[in-house]
């Protein structure tokens, strides 16, 4: 993918991800597929379907190739029975209605599934039986303008005529950094989604483009989409400012261009509030796959001034230290990696950590590919953490035992080389 000044985002093949257990060579097995609700046909795979595809009438479910073959050999009868055990159980993730465009690779970096970037798969209607919790996505792929991307205007550091606008990282004063396409965020989104859906984790957010808003971000209490979740992750460019903000105390923070059809504008992160409504409900964690999301600098600066971009029932904010790069497995090695498999064969793989998880799943997800000439555009690349003290260990097991000590600390990772 090509520079965008300092923001350079690398898309990689889902494909390519390594078989780290028996589990993971299963999860990689199954594709997502099609089939008419009224059963009238059999399950076709979904990448055979145009861009922008109206899915009401279809159900979209994954499974493996095995399964399909399986469907197709039943009755009609049976056929009926299979596709309602699809819908009822976690370890498919099933999608039905709405509009959906389908990533004709698979989730890979190919010119032709970049052209069309799909939009989000859309979460069951159906609650997940015995779910373990809720989880909301939203992602920007930057897409509405074409190849062009977008140069969203600068924010003014001050209400006041003479302050001018806030310097972003590497530009000169009142330049406008571009930010061209995430063509991966998609199918960032849907690994994750799909992955956290195995450890019954139900989708209740899922929000692409136009249908995350600005004025949402900036909502605090349940205004704020992420909010009414236990888990969330935020796909977008960011950005961090090199001059102060006066809007926001004088602090020097972190900015995240939000598009609106071909037009984009900033929200501060000063501006954002995460956390639930109580300490036991809503959102605890959440993870912003951005660059320079939580950049050292800058949230100490805010730190300084009080700015605190979470309530009191917040956890974690997961996000990077540094400039990043997208790749399609880093946020569905999380998933993986919090949920665990104490079943898998021949050795069980027990929970991590919210926040270890985070580090290791970008360094797997960086440190393998099957290109040996394979070389990262950005290095070295940190991700980082901002955590309440009593919760820096948090599992997602023990979402409702943590009592919250009120004082926050951060440490980062490099995560490549």
């Amino acid at each position: 993918m090509k520079r965008s000044g300092r923001l350079t985002w690398a898309i990689l093949s889902a494909s390519n991800a390594a078989p780290r257990t028996r589990e993971r060579e299963m999860s990689l097995a199954h594709r997502m597929w099609a089939v008419p609700t009224d059963g009238s046909e059999g399950p076709v795979p979904l990448a055979i379907y145009p861009p922008g595809l109206d899915a009401n009438g279809l159900t979209i479910f994954a499974a493996s190739p095995s399964e399909i073959r399986s469907l197709l050999e039943a009755s009609s009868s049976e056929r009926r029975s299979l596709k309602s055990s699809f819908s009822r159980t976690s370890s498919f993730a099933v999608m039905s209605g709405g509009s959906f465009s389908p990533d004709a690779s698979g989730g890979g970096s190919s010119a032709s599934s970049q052209n069309s970037p799909p939009a989000p798969l859309r979460p069951p209607n159906v609650p997940m039986a015995n779910s373990a919790g809720t989880v909301g996505i939203a992602y920007q792929n930057y897409t509405a303008n074409g190849l062009a991307g977008f140069q969203t205007p600068l924010p003014k550091g001050s209400q006041g005529p003479n302050l001018g606008q806030i310097q972003m990282e590497g530009y000169a004063a009142a330049s406008t950094p571009p930010y061209l396409a995430l063509r991966g965020a998609a199918t960032e989104a849907a690994n994750f989604a799909y992955d956290m859906a195995l450890g019954s984790w139900m989708p209740m957010v899922n929000l692409a483009n136009d249908q995350l808003t600005a004025s949402a971000l900036r909502s605090s209490g349940s205004g704020n989409p992420f909010n009414q979740v236990n888990i969330g992750l935020l796909i977008t460019h960011g950005v961090y400012g090199s001059s102060m903000d006066f809007n926001a105390s004088g602090c020097k923070q972190m900015y995240f261009p939000v598009t609106s059809g071909t037009s984009s504008q900033y929200v501060r992160m000063s501006e954002i509030s995460f956390g639930g409504s109580s300490p036991t409900n809503g959102l605890k964690w959440m993870a912003l796959l951005a660059c320079s999301s939580l950049h050292q600098v800058n949230w100490q600066s805010m730190q300084n001034q009080n700015i605190k971009p979470y309530n009191s029932n917040l956890h974690m904010i997961l996000g990077a230290d540094t400039e990043i790069e997208l790749d399609s497995r880093t946020a569905q090695y999380w998933a993986d990696y919090m949920i665990g498999n104490p079943n898998a064969t021949p050795t069980p793989r027990l929970p991590m950590p919210i926040r270890a998880a985070w580090y290791q799943a970008a360094s797997d997800a960086y440190h393998f590919n099957s290109n040996p000439n394979f070389v990262h555009t950005i290095s070295p690349m940190k991700f980082a953490t901002v955590y309440d003290n009593a919760c820096q260990g948090d599992y997602l097991q023990n979402q409702t035992n943590t009592v919250l000590s009120g004082s926050w600390g951060k440490d980062a990772s490099q995560v490549y080389p």
